[in-house]
């Protein structure tokens, strides 16, 4: 049970009860309005999750009270501690070396030798096993193929077909988190091509990395300055089911213009359309915003930052003079080693 106290009265109180088949999921609403006499004949209610008639009702009352939460919880604001988002640079793809290939032990190693937070990205293969890697980098590695199609033992035997790589070099999502120990920060990406709360290859894929944050968090997050770790993604549905099933792990919306980027070829126009209109900011409320560096200044984006109080991270820098750019609107950056001067993080321009 976790009960989460806010600074405010709120009109009403919250009983959710959650099961791992989701049609169970339901809550209990009590209306705080005045009665006279009895306190117990005060306005209750019961809202099933999957039931087409109370379903909407439902997910309001849980969307509004994440909101509240974020804005008023002394619980939310300071658990789990984000500031190591703003302390260091983040090197993207953990690739701080360019004699290694990202996202491998190798990488990962190195990382932890400089004492740099990373970023990675984890993905789901067909038998539901999470790896950290990218699909596109893997895919050049086995030649061509769509890794999300393999099994965990299959992958592994095309990189033993291959030159480039040790197979033992790419890890399983639990061997990764192991691997860590709670040395550095990490920031996860799940990737997802599916703009769905309720799809269940999202529900698995959500499910599975909370559960394990969770249990690395358990494990290596009780001293202030180890176990550090947060999800985003450019996907806000994703983001939705993790914040539904635990408001505690920290959530970013990685967003750009795909109107004005090289990527607008490869999405579908619902996700343009989410970006171009922020609506993201109504599916999921972010605790800070990743934005492509090259489409800054954005002065909407960053009024939407300031106005919810949260950060604004840039990526993917590459070069000194990305770099000095991109201090000037944001908090912080995901950065691309490439043997170039990485500084400490400075306050942006106001």
């Amino acid at each position: 049970m976790r009960i989460y106290l806010t600074d405010i009265a709120l009109p009403y109180g919250l009983m959710v009860t959650e099961h791992k088949d989701r049609k169970n999921n339901h809550m209990k609403v009590d209306m705080y309005a005045p009665v006279p006499g009895d306190d117990r004949l005060r306005p209750s209610f019961y809202l099933m999750e999957d039931n087409i008639e109370t379903k909407e009702l439902y997910h309001f009352y849980k969307s509004n009270m994440m909101k509240v939460m974020q804005e008023y919880s002394t619980e939310y604001c300071n658990h789990p501690d984000m500031s190591w988002l703003l302390e260091k640079n983040i090197i993207h793809k953990a690739l701080i070396n360019n004699h290694v290939i990202s996202h491998t032990k190798s990488a990962v190693f190195q990382c932890m030798k400089e004492n740099y937070p990373i970023e990675v990205d984890v993905l789901s293969l067909s038998d539901g096993i999470i790896i950290v890697g990218r699909k596109d980098e893997l895919g050049k590695i086995t030649g061509g193929c769509d890794v999300r199609e393999l099994t965990w033992m299959q992958l592994k035997s095309k990189l033993q077909e291959s030159s480039h790589i040790d197979a033992n070099q790419v890890f399983k999502f639990t061997d990764f988190l192991e691997y860590v120990h709670g040395v550095i920060p990490v920031l996860l990406e799940i990737k997802s091509d599916i703009l769905s709360a309720d799809s269940q290859e999202n529900l698995a894929l959500a499910s599975e990395v909370v559960k394990e944050i969770r249990a690395y968090i358990r494990k290596y997050g009780l001293e202030a300055h180890t176990g550090k770790m947060a999800v985003h993604s450019s996907n806000p549905y994703i983001l939705r089911i993790i914040r539904d099933i635990d408001c505690m792990i920290p959530v970013g919306q990685i967003s750009l213009d795909f109107d004005q980027s090289k990527y607008k070829d490869t999405v579908t126009e619902e996700m343009k359309k989410i970006h171009r209109e922020q609506s993201y900011m109504d599916i999921i409320v972010p605790d800070f915003i990743c934005y492509n560096m090259h489409d800054l200044p954005n002065l909407r984006i960053q009024c939407i930052c300031k106005q919810h109080g949260i950060p604004l991270l840039a990526w993917t820098i590459k070069t000194a003079e990305e770099q000095e750019t991109a201090r000037q609107y944001c908090d912080n950056i995901r950065f691309l080693y490439k043997g170039i001067i990485i500084n400490h993080n400075k306050n942006r321009a106001n």
